[in-house]
């Protein structure tokens, strides 16, 4: 009877070591390429921002978007630093909305990245538009 037992623990051991996830297990959800594409795309125009603004700082202009953060003439690493600070919390942010199951979240989390772009790619437009001295 003692061995008996013995291999029945075994078995129950051996049997749970190869037993498989419950099927209703959820598997965490991947993040869809076109997300990083639009990732990419918020990293380039916060580049173009920075690259207009410091443009129009050389040319004697003045940060009139947000001085606090940026200051009034922010430098390049200054810049660049607030921005992809900002940037790191609102990707965060899409990324977890994309990711979920819903599809409302996933539609606002495209749809705030691609707001993103659209201001700082108005900010570059209206950065080169200045003529100041």
């Amino acid at each position: 009877m003692k061995r008996a037992a013995k291999l029945a623990v075994i078995a129950l051991l051996l049997a749970t070591a190869y037993a498989q996830e419950p099927p209703d297990t959820p598997q965490p959800q991947k993040t869809p390429a076109a997300f990083w594409l639009e990732t990419g795309a918020y990293t380039a125009s916060i580049l173009a921002d920075d690259w207009s603004t410091q443009r129009f700082e050389r040319m004697g202009c003045v940060e009139g978007f947000n001085p606090t953060l940026y200051g009034l003439r922010p430098t390049n690493t200054r810049f660049l630093a607030v921005s992809f600070g900002i940037e790191a919390a609102e990707v965060y942010g899409a990324r977890r909305a994309v990711r979920s199951r819903s599809k409302f979240w996933k539609t606002l989390g495209y749809s705030f990245l691609g707001y993103n772009i659209e201001n700082r790619t108005q900010a570059v437009a209206h950065n080169l538009g200045l003529h100041c001295k």
